[in-house]
């Protein structure tokens, strides 16, 4: 693989600012988001346009094992979208029950406020 013979990862930027990391948690490639985490690629890193993270963009799509890579990658799964979205926000509007439960266990029973902050409000 290119990453083993010294090839940078968080090169060839999409013009909207998404890495090598967003673009494979996008498209579900766990192979390849292992990887990119195992070199030191930023799982908080946000796209210059729309400010998405790789998590939000594995939990929009619905990319379960994708997002639990990157929540053991240390992901933030508070990180917000420019328009206010979080991961969470995002795998609940699109109907990836699974994904918002696996979020939510992050918190162990910890602080939601982030969540009841208009997110949670029915």
């Amino acid at each position: 693989m290119l990453l083993e013979v010294g090839a940078k990862r968080d090169t060839g930027r999409t013009d909207t600012g998404a890495r090598p990391l967003h673009v494979a948690a996008q498209f579900g490639h766990e192979g390849v988001v292992t990887a990119l985490l195992e070199h030191a690629a930023d799982p908080n890193a946000a796209c210059r346009v729309g400010g998405a993270t790789a998590l939000t963009c594995a939990c929009q799509v619905g990319h379960f094992e994708v997002a639990r890579l990157l929540l053991q990658g240390r992901a933030d799964p508070t990180a917000v979208q420019s328009d206010g979205a979080t991961a969470w926000d995002l795998a609940s509007q699109h109907g990836h029950a699974e994904i918002a439960q696996l979020l939510l266990e992050q918190f162990n029973g910890g602080d939601l406020e982030f969540l009841m902050d208009g997110h949670l409000a029915t």
